[in-house]
């Protein structure tokens, strides 16, 4: 650094006898640059602090589901034609407490689309994050319901069902918001349930508005509720031996 530059100038025999003699030529560079070195290290001390406050606030988020014993499997062609007999047989060996398929996996979106509900203002242009399941997608990623049931296969409407989280209620402000027609593709759905936030995709962004439909055509990511366990590799390796 330059303060260690400038000292081992001067000479020790002489700064002994008290001959040390700091002239004024030069001084004023000299202190310029002690100056910026200060400010240049108060910066990277503050942008140190900065980024470890963003670590801790990322660290402490709530995803609005549950990590712990989730696994995501990319679908194959096979698979996806196999899956109703896939998901029975990860259930009978109790190696997985639920099973499920979407078109993306927990932590990304694919879709972005615009929804239509009553009393939509007419300059309200916001995107909604698109997610097409399967039946028990909630139960399996662990998300919390605040509202309603989400998709079941005791109903045979629920191909024309759908659910929302709770940014998605609070933009469009419905005061009683379970059976409500919502518009998306030309089509009318009937809103079933409201889920808490997920925090899908980057964890420094902010949730955005999100709504689920049943499309389990287009589910390419089977996604694995694993049993608790103490062995969690050899858990995987029975899943391996399934899919």
């Amino acid at each position: 650094s330059y303060p260690a530059f400038y000292l081992s100038k001067f000479q020790p025999a002489q700064v002994l006898k008290g001959k040390l003699s700091i002239g004024k030529t030069g001084s004023t560079p000299r202190k310029v640059l002690v100056v910026i070195q200060f400010c240049i290290s108060i910066v990277l001390i503050t942008g140190t602090l900065v980024i470890h406050q963003q670590i801790n606030h990322v660290k402490a988020r709530d995803l609005g589901y549950e990590q712990g014993n989730l696994l995501v499997v990319e679908g194959t062609a096979d698979l996806q034609k196999d899956y109703s007999a896939v998901k029975e047989q990860l259930l009978n060996l109790r190696v997985a407490t639920s099973v499920t398929r979407s078109q993306s996996p927990v932590t990304d979106i694919y879709s972005n689309n615009f929804l239509d509900w009553p009393g939509k203002p007419t300059d309200n242009k916001v995107l909604f994050n698109t997610l097409r399941v399967d039946y028990d997608y909630v139960k399996t990623i662990g998300a919390r319901m605040l509202l309603g049931r989400e998709f079941s296969q005791d109903f045979k409407s629920d191909s024309a069902a759908i659910i929302v989280n709770k940014t998605a209620l609070d933009i469009m402000q419905l005061e009683d918001p379970i059976g409500t027609k919502l518009k998306v593709w030309d089509r009318s759905f009937e809103l079933i349930g409201v889920v808490d936030n997920l925090l899908i995709g980057s964890l420094f962004s902010d949730v955005q508005p999100m709504f689920m439909v049943l499309h389990a055509d287009a589910s390419n990511f089977i996604t694995i509720r694993l049993a608790p366990t103490d062995d969690l590799q050899e858990a995987i390796n029975q899943v391996q031996t399934v899919v």
